[in-house]
């Protein structure tokens, strides 16, 4: 149908729907705007929030365009900057750079991102990454360029530093005598300091792609490869690893190793970082040094003489067998004592003078030379020589005292001198004998006449029995001066000592002192003289009544010591000083008022007339031990 004839009504409808799809065109076009528009707001409140420096320019480089970024990085405020050209920002050096890019963009090149330098308004010259987009007007030509800047000023002096760090630490590592290395995962060296030519005879460039096993020996591998394992499995750190390492030339070098695990920035593990020292002079030296101090040990081990080296607080470097001996103590019973001075030297007096000596060290002396007592772990008062110095030992300042044990030789000066006393004594005797029996016989002759006088007859009664005293004392003077044996016969010991305490026990519990008896039974007979032992016996017990006069208890008992019978003597009385103790055998010496002086000194020479030993010990305020020792017979 045509034109024509449509009817009037027909057209009316055409146009009713042209208009309404017009109007739904409308529509569309109006929402689409307002998307459109939202898009821009949107865009707008990024670019203008956005901690980059956003601008746009025209082609001459005026701004037109400034966000709060730019404000923040450059400086200048957005109402300033409108009123600005970009030259404003741009280095004396960079003042070409603007119109150089605007004519690459012109030219249809394409011009990215690239680094470059601003000026922000206080002067300072910022370092910017700039990314370049240009602008077109509808029909597609460039009307202006918009840039995205970042000051990367902060990163670029980070990696200034790293790389000063990097110079400094390369040329620190280069001078080093350490070898400094990196591996991979892979264990695979990545670099090697220059320095391994000095240690293994090896370019760095030859270490690059092997592993650290590559430079060892076979069984160096199988003594420290599970260690390596355990310790990159765990991503571990190691310090002081010693291992042997094969030189180009193929002699062995001993190296000290320490390596810290390296991680990415995402915390992957990326390998090892390390050092190297050559340490095989220093192992040579301490091997030497150990075969010196093996040596010293053996011939200290060999010496007969007690060897220490010690610190002024007390601690043994050395303290040979000798020594263990000579004591009775260890050195681990030494170290731990915390004062060994005092449990060695029991006399106040032998502390005090070993204190003085090591003050005297200190302050400058070379050596020092002196005779001290010692009281052994086992009870025994031993003299002693003492050699000491202060000496220089594995850096230290340490005191080399060197003990030899003289007891013997005091022992032998002491009989010596008991045996001239004797010599002396048994002289003074018979001089004194003579004179002594006409004084005794003449007063005896007038005893037995008729004396009117009684004060002349009780002189001379006076006079006799002084006369029989001393002809008493003159007795054991000879006793002393020449002991013997006596008559020997075979004794029971037990018997023997249980008839001496017959006679005094009623005594003693008159005075509150306890006998107590301990005796082994079966004890074999010895062969002695049953009057002297028992003189000896009861000597011993009344020195130990007199040493408790408020009572006590006296434990007397016998046993076996190897080939002698042992009687012991323990009383709970006062006891004695060491310098008493040192004098107990001499003849005249007495702590008592009324004492000769002659009781111990005879017993001393009987017991040693029996091949016997009668020895002391004892302890301020806690007691006194007198122990003999009786040889057993030889068939027994």
């Amino acid at each position: 149908m045509t034109q024509k004839d449509k009817t009037k009504e027909e057209l009316i409808e055409e146009i009713k729907l042209l208009q309404k799809r017009i109007a739904e065109l409308e529509t569309v076009g109006t929402e689409r705007k307002q998307q459109q528009q939202q898009q821009m707001r949107r865009l707008a409140t990024v670019v203008l929030d956005s901690n980059d420096a956003i601008t746009l320019r025209d082609l001459d480089g005026q701004i037109t365009t400034w966000n709060h970024g730019a404000e923040l990085m450059y400086g200048y405020s957005e109402e300033e900057a409108l009123q600005m050209n970009v030259r404003r920002l741009t280095p004396p050096d960079k003042e070409t750079e603007h119109t150089e890019f605007v004519l690459r963009l012109m030219a249809g090149e394409t011009v990215s991102s690239f680094e470059t330098q601003r000026v922000a308004k206080d002067g300072r010259i910022l370092d910017v990454w700039l990314t370049v987009t240009k602008v077109l007007d509808d029909t597609g030509k460039p009307i202006g360029i918009a840039t995205t800047e970042r000051d990367i000023t902060e990163r670029k002096q980070a990696e200034e530093a790293l790389r000063e760090s990097e110079k400094k630490f390369k040329n620190m590592v280069e001078v080093t005598s350490d070898w400094t290395w990196e591996c991979d995962k892979e264990g695979l060296y990545v670099y090697a300091s220059p320095r391994i030519k000095n240690l293994l005879g090896y370019e760095a460039s030859e270490i690059l792609g092997k592993t650290p096993f590559d430079l060892m020996p076979e069984k160096e591998i199988a003594r420290i490869g599970n260690f390596f394992k355990e310790k990159v499995a765990k991503k571990e750190a190691f310090y002081g690893l010693e291992n042997i390492n094969c030189h180009k030339d193929g002699h062995l070098v001993t190296m000290e190793t320490s390596a810290v695990p390296v991680f990415d920035e995402d915390g992957r593990f990326k390998g090892y970082r390390g050092i190297d020292r050559d340490i095989t002079e220093r192992k040579q030296a301490e091997e030497a040094l150990r075969e010196s101090e093996g040596r010293l040990y053996t011939v200290l081990e060999t010496i007969q003489e007690g060897i220490t080296f010690s610190d002024e607080t007390g601690r043994f470097y050395i303290y040979n067998s000798a020594m263990e001996k000579l004591t009775g103590y260890s050195r681990e019973e030494a170290d731990i004592c915390p004062d060994f001075i005092k449990l060695l030297y029991p006399d106040p007096q032998d502390q005090q003078r070993a204190l003085q000596g090591i003050e005297e060290l200190l302050e400058g002396g070379t050596c020092r030379e002196v005779e001290m007592r010692i009281l052994t772990k086992d009870g025994q008062l031993k003299y002693i020589f003492i050699w000491s110095s202060l000496v220089l030992y594995k850096g230290r300042k340490i005191f080399l005292s060197v003990y030899r044990d003289i007891s013997e030789r005091k022992e032998m000066e002491k009989r010596e001198r008991l045996a001239q006393l004797g010599e002396l004594v048994a002289d003074m005797a018979h001089e004194v004998n003579n004179p002594l029996m006409i004084i005794s016989g003449n007063a005896q002759i007038s005893l037995m006449e008729e004396i009117q006088n009684e004060n002349v007859k009780e002189n001379l009664k006076i006079i006799f029995d002084e006369c029989r005293r001393a002809k008493d004392i003159i007795q054991r003077l000879l006793k002393f001066s020449r002991p013997s044996r006596g008559e020997l016969r075979e004794i029971d010991i037990n018997k023997g000592i249980e008839a001496v305490v017959g006679i005094v026990e009623h005594q003693f519990e008159l005075s509150s002192i306890e006998i107590i008896r301990d005796y082994t039974k079966d004890l074999p007979v010895i062969s002695a003289d049953e009057q002297q032992l028992a003189e000896v016996f009861m000597n011993l017990l009344n020195n130990s009544k007199d040493a408790m006069p408020k009572g006590g208890v006296v434990t007397i008992s016998t046993s076996l010591a190897g080939n002698f019978l042992k009687i012991d003597f323990k009383d709970t009385g006062c006891g004695m000083e060491n310098e008493v103790m040192g004098r107990i055998f001499e003849p005249f010496f007495t702590t008592k008022e009324k004492g000769t002086g002659l009781g111990l000194s005879v017993c001393y020479g009987i017991i040693r007339a029996h091949n016997g030993e009668l020895k002391f010990k004892s302890e301020l305020h806690k007691g006194t031990i007198a122990t003999v020792l009786l040889p057993l017979r030889k068939d027994g």
